[in-house]
């Protein structure tokens, strides 16, 4: 592959925080897994067609995408049974017939109309990947985050900035409206419905966070731990002769996670002396959104990636959030004009805890001469410390995460099946990552140079 076609294509990704591999495989032109995508160079292609077709992946669960695939969809739906017969012979094997049967194949028919990478003829018109993508980027940059915009009428309330902030976020006009009245008494009411909104959240049970074990993030994680599986020699015959099975199991898992880390985020803000508004708005958060960074390691600039969250289908863990993390949220609400919006304010809480994590925990491991390059950080997981594996796990997130490694959304679901460690270099930044699973290495993954991402081992 040209040269110059492989730094397009990783700048371009780079717009939306998402890295680039390129690999020499059989059998496949491209696929995304975690926050990468992988182009196979080996194949003669038209490699940034395939490239664009990875990246609406990461998009497909955004309103813009649906709003889109729907009009195209519509527009051709005098051809659908026809694509949609050569589409099940493209992806035969891939996908299962309970995904077909649910859609899957009208996703990628709409991804390849999007980049006008399909073997049909469509009229002119179609090739509106950028147009969407731009779109997207606005939408993730711009429109995702807490809103923190108040407006005149906001600001001349009696309630505190959040919750003023509350009023901004809970109250849609329909569904859930802002209470009448004048003076104290709106106030009173507004405050009434702020407590009774926490202790909803407060009270949700383990079925609001049971995920589908057909969601799109379950079967991405089913491939991924396979292809680790292969990459270091095992066997994965147990896993692919039932994929149902496998599904079952991750979605299974995580959902227990997932639960069992909100939890510990409710017991601990239970226990904060911070006003209920900011603890309702962080739950609800949390619940609703996952928040990305990934930062550019030569020009050290970070991207913010918001992605809409579904309680039944996603499996990125929750927010970093702490004792630590809430407090700074909480006193710099009012200094908007540093943070903008309410990611870098985020962002900033969780950078100043990071710094805070490095300079505990560190290890010697005996007959390791780390020559002076650095640190070995050891996070404690549930099998050896069941009390505060899940504190660990924030502790483990906020450390890595302007690397690439998918710890930083899964920290405590890593940290369920064994302990971790971190090896940082004297400016605390992380290089090499080793996973357990018991007493054995479940996985080991690195940085080298900070530019270039080796895969898993």
């Amino acid at each position: 592959m040209d040269e110059s076609i492989k730094q397009r294509i990783i700048e371009f990704n780079n717009q939306f925080g998402i890295k680039t591999v390129f690999v020499t495989q059989k059998d496949v032109m491209g696929y995304a897994l975690g926050n990468t995508i992988y182009i196979n160079e080996s194949v003669e292609q038209d490699y940034e067609k395939t490239n664009r077709h990875e990246l609406l992946h990461f998009f497909e669960e955004t309103p813009e995408f649906e709003a889109t695939k729907k009009r195209l969809l519509e527009e051709h739906a005098d051809k659908l049974d026809d694509i949609r017969s050569e589409y099940e012979l493209r992806y035969f094997g891939l996908y299962s017939e309970e995904e077909i049967k649910a859609g899957v194949l009208d996703t990628e028919i709409a991804i390849d109309m999007m980049v006008d990478n399909s073997s049909f003829e469509y009229e002119d018109g179609l090739k509106i990947g950028d147009d969407f993508l731009g779109q997207i980027q606005h939408s993730i940059e711009e429109k995702r985050y807490l809103n923190l915009s108040l407006t005149a009428n906001i600001r001349g309330m009696n309630l505190s900035d959040w919750e003023k902030i509350f009023v901004l976020n809970y109250y849609d006009g329909k569904e859930r409206r802002l209470p009448q009245g004048k003076g104290a008494d709106r106030v009173q009411a507004i405050r009434e419905d702020i407590e009774k909104y926490l202790q909803e959240l407060y009270e949700l049970d383990e079925t609001s966070m049971q995920i589908d074990s057909h969601s799109p993030e379950v079967i991405r994680e089913y491939e991924s731990e396979i292809k680790a599986l292969k990459a270091r020699g095992e066997d994965t015959f147990y896993l692919e002769s039932d994929p149902e099975r496998g599904y079952e199991e991750i979605a299974r898992r995580i959902s227990e996670q997932l639960y069992a880390e909100y939890k510990h985020i409710v017991d601990l803000m239970k226990g904060l002396d911070i006003e209920p508004s900011l603890k309702s708005m962080m739950l609800r958060e949390t619940l609703t959104k996952v928040y990305k960074l990934d930062r550019d390691n030569e020009t050290n600039k970070g991207k913010t990636i918001v992605k809409n969250r579904k309680l039944n289908e996603s499996i990125a863990g929750h927010m970093i959030l702490n004792e630590s993390t809430l407090q700074f949220i909480y006193e710099h609400i009012g200094n908007l004009d540093e943070f903008k919006n309410f990611a870098n304010l985020y962002f900033a809480a969780v950078e100043i805890y990071k710094n805070t994590v490095a300079e505990k925990s560190q290890i010697t491991l005996e007959g390791v001469d780390t020559y002076g390059k650095g640190t070995w950080i050891k996070f404690d997981g549930k099998g050896t410390d069941e009390e505060n594996y899940l504190e660990n796990a924030k502790k483990l997130s906020a450390l890595v995460q302007d690397t690439p490694w998918c710890t930083k959304q899964l920290a405590s679901s890593q940290l369920a099946n064994g302990d971790f460690y971190v090896f940082v270099d004297a400016e605390q930044k992380p290089h090499i990552a080793v996973r357990m699973e018991g007493k054995s290495i479940g996985e080991v993954r690195g940085i080298y140079n900070r530019t270039r991402i080796r895969r898993r081992i």
